[in-house]
């Protein structure tokens, strides 16, 4: 059997865990962000509703599930983006809820708030929800690009994110 305090024996461990993957006894979300959005990294992401890669979702392949630390703490995706003179860009986010909850998905950039909405089952068309940030006021810069699963009740305030794109980079 496993050793003392231990889920796993040592064959389970040497078959099914991979050492890379775990950090502080956690999943290693950094691989699993890197996987699905390259350039992106992730911080205070909770283990509850065993949070990364899902391959469908409500009917969108390859989706990314977030859930915050703590009833307090949101999980939060974040990058560095160097945005062009004269460029177009722009942040492209599809989002959606667990059926029996919701969150408020908020965007920063420097540290502004630029974006507070909620994600549920009354703001979701066909499952997902759609925002569009302009990253145009922002040319010429370099900025720190911050999305938030910020809880808001503390019952299934999982994040699913379905796209995050950076366009017109």
């Amino acid at each position: 059997g496993p050793i003392a305090n231990s889920r796993f024996t040592d064959i389970e461990m040497a078959e099914k865990i991979r050492p890379d993957e775990l950090t502080d006894g956690r999943p290693d979300m950094k691989v699993s962000i890197a996987e699905f959005a390259p350039g992106w990294q992730i911080e205070h992401c909770g283990l509850e509703m065993d949070p990364g890669i899902r391959a469908t979702y409500r009917g969108r392949q390859r989706v990314f599930l977030t859930h915050p630390d703590d009833g307090e703490t949101p999980a939060v995706l974040w990058r560095e983006v160097a945005i062009p003179t004269g460029s177009a860009a722009a942040l492209h986010l599809t989002v959606s809820h667990h059926d029996g909850g919701d969150w408020q998905l908020v965007v920063k950039i420097d540290e502004e708030e630029v974006l507070n909405t909620p994600v549920g089952k009354d703001t979701v068309v066909d499952g997902w929800q759609t925002e569009k940030i302009d990253l145009a006021p922002y040319a010429g810069k370099t900025v720190r690009v911050e999305l938030f699963n910020q809880p808001t009740g503390w019952f299934c305030e999982a994040a699913y994110w379905g796209e995050i794109t950076l366009a017109g980079l």
